[in-house]
C-alpha cells in the first residue's frame, strides 16, 4: 500500500508538471538529483525488504523519459544525451543492484544506440550542410540537431565528440564484460522442433510441469568472493567488479525461480525451447567441485528430474555447456497444448513491406528487408521479442513479451509511397478526362 501511494505521487507530480513542461536544465538538475540518490542507495547494503521498492524505481525512471520527450527547449542532442545518461545510470546503480540482468541489458544496448545516434549525426554530411543556418543563436530547434554552440565552435565539437566516444567504449566494455560473466541456459526436447510457443504438461495426471535451479553452494562460502575480490580482481576495472558483485544479487533471484515448462524461446533451427536467462558464471579457474555445479530440476508431479551441470570461467573454457537436451522418452508428456502465453502477444504481418520495429523511444528492435526475406533482431531484446519468418504462408510472426520495462511499440513501413501516390493521381486524372469526354459508362470500363 505504501509503494502504491508513492507510485500515485510520482505520477501525479508528473501529470501536473507535463501541463507546462520543463526546460533542459531543469530536467537535467532534476534527473541528476534522482539519480545522485540511487547511486547512494545502490552502496548500502542490499535487504531483502528492498525488493518490493524496484517497481516504484522502475515507474519513476520512466516518468523521468516521458518528462524529457516533452521537454519545451531541448534540441534532439540534449534529449539523446538525457536518455542515455538515465538509462546508463539507473541500469547501473538500480536494475545491477536487484538482479535484474535482462532488464539491465537492454537498458545498456538503449544508451548505446543513443550516443551512436548523436555521433552519426555529427560526423554526418547534413551536419556541415546545417553549419549556415544552425550556428545562429536564433536557430531553429526543430531544424538543427544540437545546440548553436556544437555548429559554430570547432574545437567544442571535437571535444564533445571525443566525450561521447569515451562513454560509448566504456559501455561496449561492459557489454563484453556481461557476455563473460553470464550465460543463458537453454533446454530443449530430443527429436522435436516446435513451431509455436507451447505449455508442456503431464500426460498422466494432466499437471503443469515446473522447472527450477539449484544455484551452486560456493555462492554463500564467504571466501570465495573476498578471494576472488581481493585478489583476482585487483588488475581489472571497476565496471567488471561491480558485475561480479551483482552475481550475488541475480543468484538471489534464480535460486526463488520456479517456472511453468512453457516454451517462450526460439531458435531458427531447433524451433520453441524453455530457457532461463543470464545465469552467472562462476569465475573459477583453478579447481572445482561439486560446490560449483548448478542443476536444472523438473517437477512434473509424478516424477522429478534433476540435470547437474558445471558453468564455470575454467568449465567453459575448455568444455562450454551448450544446452541441455531432455528424451521424451523418458517422460510421459503432452506436447499439445499449444497457446500464446498472457504475458505474451502475437502479431502476423505480410512479407510484401520493409519495416522497423521499435520501441517509444525510437529503438530498434527488429527489422525486415522484402528482398532477402532477412529478419534482424537486436540481440538486446532477445528475451522479449521473437521474429519468425513462416515460409510455408509467407508471414512474419512477431512474438512480443510484455515486461513492463518499456511503453509502448510501433511498427514503421519503410516502402516509399511516392510512386504509389503517383499512380493513384495519373489513374484518378486518366478516370475524370474519361468522365468529361465520353461520359460515366465508359470511364468505368477503363
Amino acid at each position: 500500500m505504501k509503494n502504491l501511494f508513492r507510485i500515485l505521487i510520482v505520477f501525479l507530480s508528473f501529470v501536473i508538471t507535463q501541463e507546462d513542461g520543463l526546460e533542459f536544465y531543469q530536467i537535467q538538475d532534476e534527473i541528476n538529483i534522482f539519480l545522485k540518490n540511487e547511486i547512494a542507495i545502490s552502496n548500502k547494503q542490499f535487504k531483502s525488504d528492498d525488493v518490493n521498492e524496484y517497481s516504484y524505481k522502475l515507474s519513476e525512471m520512466k516518468n523521468w523519459l516521458e518528462m524529457i520527450d516533452g521537454c519545451l527547449d531541448c534540441y534532439e542532442s540534449q534529449k539523446n544525451e538525457l536518455r542515455y545518461k538515465l538509462h546508463y545510470q539507473f541500469s547501473k546503480s538500480t536494475m545491477l543492484r536487484y538482479g535484474e540482468m535482462v532488464s539491465y541489458q537492454a537498458s545498456l544496448d538503449k544508451s548505446i544506440q543513443f550516443i551512436k545516434r548523436i555521433i552519426e549525426k555529427l560526423n554526418s554530411d547534413e551536419f556541415y550542410k546545417d553549419i549556415k543556418d544552425c550556428s545562429k543563436d536564433e536557430n531553429n530547434i526543430i531544424d538543427c540537431y544540437f545546440i548553436p554552440e556544437i555548429y559554430s565552435d570547432q574545437e567544442r565539437k571535437k571535444s564533445y565528440l571525443k566525450r561521447l566516444n569515451k562513454n560509448l567504449n566504456k559501455y561496449k566494455s561492459e557489454q563484453n564484460i556481461l557476455k563473460n560473466q553470464y550465460k543463458d541456459i537453454k533446454v530443449f526436447i530430443k527429436n522435436k522442433k516446435f513451431d509455436e510457443m507451447l505449455e508442456i504438461v503431464d500426460k498422466e495426471l494432466n499437471n503443469r510441469i515446473t522447472i527450477s535451479l539449484d544455484v551452486p553452494p560456493i555462492f554463500y562460502d564467504n571466501s570465495f568472493k573476498s578471494k576472488f575480490t581481493d585478489k583476482e580482481l585487483s588488475s581489472v576495472t571497476d565496471s567488471t567488479k561491480k558485475l561480479f558483485e551483482t552475481q550475488f544479487d541475480r543468484i538471489e533471484i534464480l535460486k526463488n525461480l520456479t517456472e511453468t515448462f512453457k516454451l517462450t524461446s526460439y531458435d531458427k533451427d531447433k524451433g520453441f525451447y524453455f530457457k532461463i536467462p543470464m545465469v552467472p558464471i562462476i569465475q573459477e579457474n583453478k579447481r572445482t567441485d561439486i560446490r560449483h555445479s548448478y542443476a536444472i530440476v523438473i517437477n512434473s508431479g509424478t516424477k522429478v528430474t534433476k540435470f547437474r551441470f558445471e558453468l564455470t570461467t575454467k568449465s567453459e573454457k575448455s568444455k562450454p555447456f551448450d544446452y541441455w537436451e531432455i528424451d521424451p522418452l523418458d517422460h510421459n508428456w503432452n506436447y499439445d497444448k499449444k497457446e500464446v502465453p498472457f504475458d505474451w502477444t502475437k502479431i502476423e504481418i505480410d512479407n510484401d513491406n520493409n519495416w522497423i520495429y521499435e520501441d517509444s523511444e525510437g529503438s530498434q528492435i527488429c527489422s525486415y528487408n522484402k528482398s532477402t526475406k532477412e529478419l534482424k533482431l537486436n540481440p538486446a531484446y532477445r528475451e522479449i521479442c521473437i521474429p519468425i519468418y513462416n515460409g510455408d504462408n509467407e508471414k512474419i510472426i512477431l512474438y512480443q513479451k510484455d515486461t513492463g520495462d518499456i511503453d509502448g511499440y510501433r511498427l514503421k513501413f519503410l516502402e516509399d509511397k511516392t510512386n504509389k501516390i503517383k499512380e493513384i493521381l495519373i489513374k484518378s486524372i486518366k478516370y475524370l478526362m474519361f468522365i468529361m469526354l465520353f461520359g460515366i459508362g465508359y470511364a468505368e470500363t477503363i
